[in-house]
C-alpha cells in the first residue's frame, strides 16, 4: 500500500483520551528531517486559542521533539478533541507545513491512555473512509470490561474538514451520542479545520464481534482526514490516521507483535461486497468472506503472516 509518510504538509484531528487528568509530560509533535537542507515548520491550530501558529526551524538531517505541554499557552484542547464535543462540529484540527518533505507524529493521550500517529500527509486526504476498529474487550488488560465498570471505555471517530463548506455524509454502525442513530444517514457541513467526532453511545459487550464503530462509512465533497481511536476500558487507546479506499490494496504483510495473548488479531475492513480474505497468499483456506461494504473481518494469528483479499481492503 502506498502510504508514504514523508510530506510537506499534515493534517490532523485529535481524540480524548480518558482515565487521568493530565497528559503525559512527552505530549506534543515529533519530527524527522531527512532533507540536506534546514527546513521551516509551521503548526497551525484551529481551536481558537492563542498563538494560532508556531513556527520554528530544524536543521538538516535532524529529528526533533516539540514538546506542546511546555508552551505558556498549552491547553489539553490543542491536542485532543473534547468528548463533550460528539455530535457536534467544534474548531480543533491541526495542520502542519514545512518547507521540505519531513515526517511527523503526534504523541498525545493520558497516563493510562497514550499513543502515537504517525501522520500520512497527502496520503490521508480522501473523500471516502471505511472505519477500521478493533471489538471491544479483546485486549486482556481490559480487566474492567469483565465486571461492566468502564462506562467511558467508548470508541470515537474524529473528522477533520480541510476546505469551507465541506459537507460530510456519515452512516454509523452503532448508535452515537448525538442521536445518531445505527445504520442511518446523516449529513454534516464543515468549515476548513473543523472537527465533527462520533462517539459511541454505549459500549459493546466483551469478546462479542464486532461491537465497535467499525465499518461506519464517511464520504465527502472535499478532502478530509479521518481518526479512528478505540478505547479498551478507560484506557490503553489503539488508533490510526485513516487512508482513504481509493488507497486501499489486496495485499498486506503483517508481522507479530509483542502480546502475552497467545493469538493476535489482524482487522480487515471490506470496501466491497464479496471481497474474499486469504491467509498466507492463499495457500490457506479461504478465511472469511464480507457480505456487505464496510465488513469487518477478524483473523487471528499468532505468527507473522501473509494475507491477500479479492478486493480492496483497508489496513487496521
Amino acid at each position: 500500500i502506498k502510504a508514504y509518510t514523508q510530506d510537506t504538509e499534515f493534517w490532523f484531528a485529535g481524540y480524548e483520551s480518558h482515565n487521568s487528568p493530565n497528559l503525559v509530560a512527552e505530549a506534543g509533535f515529533l519530527f524527522s528531517n531527512p532533507s540536506s537542507n534546514a527546513t521551516t515548520i509551521t503548526i497551525e491550530f484551529f481551536d481558537g486559542v492563542s498563538p494560532s501558529q508556531i513556527t520554528f526551524t530544524m536543521p538538516a538531517n535532524s529529528g526533533y521533539h516539540f514538546n506542546e505541554t511546555t508552551q505558556p499557552t498549552f491547553v489539553r484542547t490543542r491536542l485532543e478533541n473534547s468528548r463533550t464535543n460528539a455530535g457536534v462540529a467544534a474548531p480543533g484540527g491541526i495542520r502542519i507545513t514545512s518547507t521540505e518533505p519531513i515526517t511527523a507524529a503526534v504523541y498525545t493521550g493520558a497516563t493510562y491512555s497514550s499513543d502515537m500517529f504517525t501522520l500520512k500527509g497527502k496520503h490521508a486526504l480522501g473523500n471516502e473512509f471505511y472505519v477500521a476498529q478493533i471489538s471491544d474487550g479483546y485486549s486482556e488488560n481490559a480487566f474492567n470490561q469483565k465486571s461492566g465498570t468502564t462506562l467511558n471505555a467508548l470508541d470515537q471517530i474524529d473528522i477533520m474538514a480541510t476546505e469551507i463548506g465541506t459537507q460530510v455524509t456519515f452512516t454509523p454502525t452503532k448508535d452515537c451520542v448525538g442521536g445518531f442513530l445505527k445504520n442511518q444517514t446523516y449529513t454534516k457541513t464543515l468549515n476548513r479545520g473543523e472537527v465533527f467526532k462520533l462517539c459511541e453511545q454505549t459500549q459493546g459487550s466483551r469478546w462479542t464481534i464486532p461491537t465497535t464503530l467499525a465499518g461506519t462509512q464517511i464520504t465527502s465533497t472535499t478532502p478530509i482526514v479521518v481518526t479512528s481511536v478505540e478505547d479498551h476500558s478507560n484506557r490503553d487507546a489503539a488508533g490510526d490516521q485513516l487512508i482513504p479506499t481509493s488507497r486501499s490494496a489486496t495485499q498486506f504483510a503483517v508481522t507479530k507483535g509483542v502480546s502475552y495473548e497467545i493469538n493476535e488479531r489482524i482487522y480487515v475492513i471490506a470496501r466491497d461486497n464479496g471481497t474474499r480474505v486469504y491467509v498466507n497468499n492463499g495457500t490457506e483456506t479461504l478465511h472469511a468472506t464480507a457480505t456487505k461494504d464496510g465488513d469487518t473481518l477478524s483473523v487471528y494469528t499468532g505468527l507473522g503472516r501473509w494475507f491477500n483479499s479479492g478486493g480492496g481492503t483497508s489496513p487496521t
